[in-house]
């Protein structure tokens, strides 16, 4: 077996057991108004619910409730954490950065827009990469000021549907078309390395 087939193998595998411990599997009832995808910090979630960011306490898991609701500029459709800071992909409106080092009263830090839509995005070690709509993947680096600088645009002929950061490493899922594989080591430069087009479509990693 070729040193790629193993790499595709230990790829697929990984992401089938990170799944396992999505949001999706949450099993409570939310009262919000849509769950596109959401993240984690200490007994709080933040919900990506369209109309903006609805943050629920956890502290009784069989009875979650709604602490706060950030109304974002767009139609938010992802949320990440990193640290004390809250990105979101706000659709055409942009990518905005927040402090949440009070949750209860989140600050916009920063903004980032162009002709761009934002759709999903993935944070780590001050590299922000966010699909962008219909068709392609941003690359951003953020400093202190939190401010995101764009890098590079990878263009792609198919949509992005769950996007994912390991090291120099970019991976994403493409409707109709597997995985794609880049290496960002150079942010300004992404190197395309592998596409695995032999499972189908992906709906989100």
């Amino acid at each position: 077996m070729n040193s790629k087939k193993i790499f595709s193998i230990f790829l697929w595998l990984s992401i089938l057991i990170s799944s396992l411990f999505s949001l999706e599997n949450l099993s409570i009832s939310l009262n919000t108004g849509a769950c596109l995808d959401g993240a984690f910090q200490s007994n709080l979630l933040f919900i990506a619910s369209k109309r903006g960011v609805d943050i629920y306490s956890l502290s009784n898991p069989n009875d979650p409730e709604i602490v706060h609701y950030l109304n974002t500029p767009g139609i938010c459709t992802d949320v990440f954490i990193e640290n004390n800071l809250l990105f979101t992909a706000d659709g055409s409106s942009g990518i905005e950065v927040y402090d949440i080092s009070d949750p209860f009263n989140p600050s916009l830090l920063s903004t980032y827009s162009s002709t761009h839509s934002y759709g999903e995005l993935f944070v780590s070690d001050s590299v922000c990469v966010v699909s962008t709509k219909p068709d392609g993947i941003s690359l951003f680096t953020y400093g202190q000021s939190s401010m995101l600088e764009h890098k590079s645009h990878i263009p792609l002929n198919y949509e992005v549907k769950g996007i994912f950061l390991k090291d120099s490493l970019l991976i994403a899922g493409l409707s109709n078309a597997g995985f794609i594989i880049f290496n960002i080591a150079d942010l300004s430069a992404p190197e395309q390395l592998f596409l695995i087009s032999n499972i189908g479509g992906v709906n989100n990693l």
